[in-house]
């Protein structure tokens, strides 16, 4: 596991949820576009960290606009499921 990706990617992650948090409590006019773009972005982190677990650094430095549209894409079910059913 490339934990120096995995790491930044989290962190990311973790202060766009504490944005989003901060923000859901101070603006009363707070609304779903903003929450939608919001949770994009945390997914946007959070998948990158799954999908570039194994990729070397320097790769990811080098990163494309094509890598980057794999990369923040949704894994499959099938590689985060908790449950098999």
């Amino acid at each position: 596991m490339n934990r120096e990706i995995v790491l930044l990617q989290l962190k990311e992650a973790k202060e766009a949820i504490d944005n989003t948090i901060a923000e859901i409590e101070e603006d009363v006019d707070y609304c779903d576009e903003e929450l939608r773009v919001n949770v994009s972005h945390i997914y946007t982190h959070l998948n990158t960290a799954w999908n570039c677990r194994e990729i070397d650094s320097k790769v990811f430095e080098k990163c494309t606009t094509e890598n980057f549209n794999k990369w923040r894409k949704f894994p499959k079910e099938s590689e985060v499921s908790l449950l098999d059913t």
